[in-house]
């Protein structure tokens, strides 16, 4: 009976160690079917383009349309006796008649004027940012007479209103760098009329490192 016992126990546990060894088979084998499954539904991965060529920035594109718009309005500031444009816009001047600005013979600027400047500051800020802004002052061949121990000539006299203008585009955010005064007396006459003479041009020089934003 004891051999007999020993032989059902030996008989009733294999199956059972088989059944333990099925079942880990049949997991593993369900385990490696489904990671089998996921990976094949996943969507393969593309690998990155490489550019052969690095992208340069470009600099944003201004509208014509803006720009005609700015003119327009500077063209409609009073005190503004005309406006030219360069080729491609790379120059634009704006004339003022300095005798609505100045008394003659000096280079204080009429308070009533003050605003009207201020006005083509702005509009250039707002258009032309970056570029480069020349003022320049001239007048007619008269001599200096009330203040000739300010301005000896027509040259200082040209330079300081030139100046007088400076100050306000520099409140207006035009910083140093970008700013110049010119004074050229009456050395460059537009013609035989002394009122056309009298004028102060600012010189907006948007080329070679004067490019507008």
């Amino acid at each position: 009976m004891k051999g007999r016992s020993a032989r059902i126990n030996f008989i009733v546990r294999e199956p059972l160690l088989g059944s333990r060894k099925l079942v880990a088979c049949s997991a593993i084998v369900f385990v490696g079917f489904a990671l089998a499954l996921f990976s094949g539904s996943r969507p393969k991965e593309e690998p990155l383009p490489v550019s052969m060529n690095p992208v340069e920035s470009v600099a944003p594109v201004e509208s014509s349309a803006f720009l005609n718009e700015v003119e327009s309005r500077i063209l409609g500031v009073p005190g503004v006796e005309k406006l030219d444009s360069g080729a491609g816009k790379e120059e634009l001047t704006v004339e003022f008649k300095s005798d609505q600005f100045f008394r003659i013979g000096t280079a204080n600027l009429e308070q009533r004027s003050i605003p009207e400047i201020r006005k083509v500051a702005v509009l250039l800020k707002e258009a032309f940012s970056s570029a480069m802004i020349e003022i320049e002052g001239h007048t007619d061949a008269s001599p200096v007479v009330k203040q000739r121990r300010v301005f000896p000539s027509n040259w200082e006299l040209s330079a300081a209103r030139a100046a007088s203008l400076l100050h306000i585009f520099e409140e207006e955010g035009f910083p140093k760098s970008q700013l110049k005064v010119s004074g050229y007396g009456d050395s460059r006459p537009m013609g035989d009329r002394e009122d056309a003479n009298r004028r102060i041009i600012v010189r907006v020089i948007r080329s070679e490192g004067g490019e507008g934003g």
